[in-house]
């Protein structure tokens, strides 16, 4: 992933190395990596100077990612969860599931959490950490139904490359976000409003509809059809089979969901949840590779800045990364 921004003045190129496979884990088909040997981890975030193309740091990505993922998603749930939102329906208990309950927490009254992952031992340990990080109640339930039950917020942070959430466990007026697409493919069919990135211009690989003319416009139309459904489930539903086909003469079926940019959201010109009973969704923000190198640009300025001012990090010289063969 890369980016940069003009008024940070600042490029990021975030990269990994880790090696990929799949394991069983109970009833579901898990992604898992590693770098040198099982249980670490290689990633780095890597910063440049824009006003003159000299590196300025190198930043390890585990935390990083987390919390800026978790941050992501709440702003969806900020802007598009209802406001009396309480309860959250955790399914993981990983470190994006750590992140993303905080950062939950930071803009809606939770009061309490029920978290299902296929462990018993870990949805457990996040039970007891969380509840006494965050002065919440926070229960570990035996299945992923019971944590759903009941959820104003359904937040899927796993690593299954199998469907965990179904469509009969989506309640009207629930607000969804997922990591890596953990759901099954008629749950986006469900949702009436989306979160679209006004600043990556993309949606999932939906382009912009460039006849409006303004920032913002992206992806529009990200979920009006067959084809741009399947932009937006393509991380995940996809994965478990073809959408259905289009209905004899073409034209298909047109699709309720409706995005909304974040920008909008935020400067107050647009509305996003009209009603308590709507679906809504954090899984188009951020959905493009380019809005989500942005967020590294952002957050990888923020920790070199903070880093500089408190004296943290291990200083390497610039010249190490300079040469005077031009290539």
């Amino acid at each position: 992933m890369e980016a940069a921004s003009k008024s940070l003045q600042t490029q990021a190129i975030r990269l990994k190395s880790d090696v990929i496979y799949y394991e069983q884990s109970g009833d579901s088909l898990v992604e898992e990596k590693y770098a040198g040997k099982i249980g670490l981890y290689c990633g780095l975030v890597m910063l440049f100077d824009t006003s003159n193309g000299s590196p300025l740091a190198i930043i390890q990505d585990g935390n990083l990612q987390q919390a800026r993922v978790g941050a992501k998603n709440a702003l969806g749930v900020k802007y598009l969860a209802r406001e009396n939102s309480k309860v959250v329906g955790m399914l993981g208990s990983g470190g994006q599931a750590r992140s993303h309950l905080e950062a939950f927490a930071t803009v809606r009254p939770i009061e309490r959490c029920n978290v299902y992952s296929p462990t018993k031992a870990n949805r457990e340990l996040f039970a007891t950490e969380m509840s006494q990080k965050l002065g919440i109640a926070v229960v570990a339930v035996d299945t992923p139904e019971e944590a759903v039950d009941g959820a104003d917020i359904i937040s899927c942070n796993t690593n299954s490359m199998k469907p965990i959430l179904f469509p009969e466990m989506v309640r009207p007026g629930v607000h969804i976000t997922v990591v890596s697409g953990e759901w099954d493919r008629e749950v986006p069919k469900m949702f009436d409003v989306v979160l679209s990135s006004a600043e990556s211009r993309i949606f999932h690989g939906a382009p912009p509809d460039v006849s409006l003319g303004r920032s913002g416009a992206a992806a529009i139309y990200a979920a009006a059809s067959d084809s741009d459904l399947a932009h937006l489930v393509e991380i995940s539903g996809s994965r478990y089979g073809e959408l259905p086909p289009r209905p004899a003469g073409g034209g298909g079926t047109p699709r309720k969901t409706r995005t909304v940019p974040i920008a909008d959201l935020i400067q107050g010109t647009a509305q996003g949840r009209l009603n308590d009973e709507e679906i809504t969704s954090s899984t188009g923000l951020g959905g493009g590779g380019g809005s989500a190198g942005m967020s590294f640009v952002v957050v990888g300025k923020l920790v070199y800045d903070l880093a500089l001012a408190r004296g943290l990090g291990t200083d390497i010289p610039t010249d190490l990364f300079l040469q005077d063969v031009r290539n």
